[in-house]
């Protein structure tokens, strides 16, 4: 059995739970489990490191909050915009509301345009534009969106027009040189019809 050095352990009385044991000749000193070294902590080693911030498309490039939606009307050019489920609604309802857009005064059309945006809203649609440094998607302002609507507008007149002069409804578009030089000889004509009869 183990003989307790009772003069050691006087000595060593500023540490209260330590049991000193003579192991042979040399005595040791067990310390309670509480003084014994223990390896830093998780949240210490955490707290000293430097912190690293992670790019969140990096870590998660696929988040739900920058997916667009089936109804969401996605700002940008080309074919996978205008075939977008949002932007062919839109457009659909362009073509509904396109007779009073049209003939509306200027100052009205704007008002036009905004109301076909909160048509849009009170479907849950959100027009949405790619953000160049993160790659998601955000929502831009309510004057952004009437400009699209108001964009929209634009586009069908155009293309109503082009449609109907390639069907021969109406003349081929003349281009201002030549209206300009048409104009021209009309008046030399009438000035020559002028002075003929005089």
């Amino acid at each position: 059995n183990a003989v307790v050095d009772l003069q050691l352990a006087d000595r060593c009385a500023d540490i209260p739970a330590a049991a000193v044991v003579r192991n042979g000749r040399s005595p040791t000193l067990s310390l309670p489990p509480k003084q014994r070294s223990m390896p830093p902590s998780s949240q210490q080693l955490s707290s000293s490191l430097p912190l690293t911030v992670v790019d969140p498309i990096e870590s998660d490039s696929i988040r739900p909050s920058c997916s667009p939606t089936e109804v969401d009307i996605l700002m940008g050019r080309g074919k996978p915009f205008q075939e977008h489920s949002g932007n062919q609604y839109m457009k659909a309802v362009i073509a509904d509301m396109f007779d009073e857009y049209d003939k509306a005064p200027r100052w009205a059309k704007l008002d036009i345009a905004g109301n076909l945006v909160h048509k849009m809203q009170e479907r849950k649609s959100r027009f949405l534009k790619k953000c160049k440094e993160t790659g998601c998607w955000i929502e831009v302002t309510f004057v952004e969106a009437r400009d699209k609507a108001a964009h929209g507008f634009r586009k069908k007149r155009e293309m109503d027009l082009l449609r109907a002069r390639r069907d021969g409804r109406l003349p081929p578009a003349t281009k201002k040189r030549t209206r300009r030089a048409s104009s021209k000889s009309s008046k030399r004509a009438a000035v020559t019809s002028l002075n003929g009869s005089l």
